[in-house]
């Protein structure tokens, strides 16, 4: 049997009603137990098109003998039936359901990655997801849930960007407190030492010495949380980027 953290969202109807018949039908699945849910919280969209109403999140932790594979499918048939239509990224919605943690399984395929790729710096989710499941671990670097919502709470409101991406060339207007800084061999080490960004974007890496240099700091247990947007276009990683910034807000 393998613990699961499951994050859940709804912005469209009955937000609270589309939730609520989530749970069921996650305590109604096949070889599974819902073993905690999270309270209710209302939070602003990140991402999407603009005029978005408020979603209402909460998390469920839950047992099941479903492969990962196996609960992404009950999961996406869950949506479904709740309404669920795919339109736009980051669109509006009767349901949400990710798939956060499947016990400390490490996965990328075209359909699922794991640990999911954004839980590490989304308040949305990790709030709720510290009110049951706290101790549970993030693999890539080993930090709880809890240490996770700490590190997005904490001075400075930093993002390391590496490499490729800057500042001036992103031309996001943030607030004063928020800092967008380069992910150099100075900062780089700094990781390891003082103050740390609460996250570090990495797109394109510029070759394959870098990315494995990266990759190897991404798994040590003093560095923060990495999100990594290679491949995706200039256009794309500059909204990664305001996302993860009001994610942590």
């Amino acid at each position: 049997m393998a613990n699961c953290l499951l994050s859940l969202g709804s912005n469209l109807g009955d937000r609270g009603a589309h939730l609520q018949a989530a749970l069921r039908s996650l305590s109604s699945l096949p070889q599974t137990v819902l073993l905690a849910q999270s309270s209710f919280r209302d939070t602003k969209p990140v991402g999407g098109p603009a005029a978005q109403d408020p979603f209402l999140n909460a998390a469920a932790l839950i047992e099941t003998s479903l492969s990962a594979q196996q609960l992404l499918a009950e999961l996406q048939r869950i949506e479904n039936e709740l309404g669920r239509v795919r339109t736009e990224r980051w669109g509006p919605r009767t349901i949400d359901l990710d798939l956060l943690l499947y016990d400390k399984l490490e996965l990328e395929s075209p359909e699922l990655t794991l640990p999911h790729p954004r839980m590490s710096f989304r308040r949305f989710v990790l709030e709720p997801a510290n009110e049951i499941a706290a101790e549970m671990v993030y693999p890539i670097n080993g930090w709880t849930i809890a240490r996770l919502l700490e590190n997005i709470c904490k001075l400075p409101a930093e993002i390391a960007l590496s490499p490729g991406l800057s500042e001036s060339e992103l031309r996001i207007d943030h607030s004063p407190e928020w800092a967008l800084v380069d992910f150099d061999e100075q900062s780089r080490r700094e990781l390891h030492g003082g103050v740390k960004p609460r996250l570090v974007v990495v797109w394109h890496p510029a070759d394959a010495p870098s990315l494995s240099r990266l990759r190897r700091i991404r798994r040590r247990p003093d560095s923060p949380p990495m999100l990594w947007i290679a491949g995706a276009s200039f256009e794309q990683a500059r909204q990664e980027v305001i996302a993860a910034m009001a994610a942590m807000e």
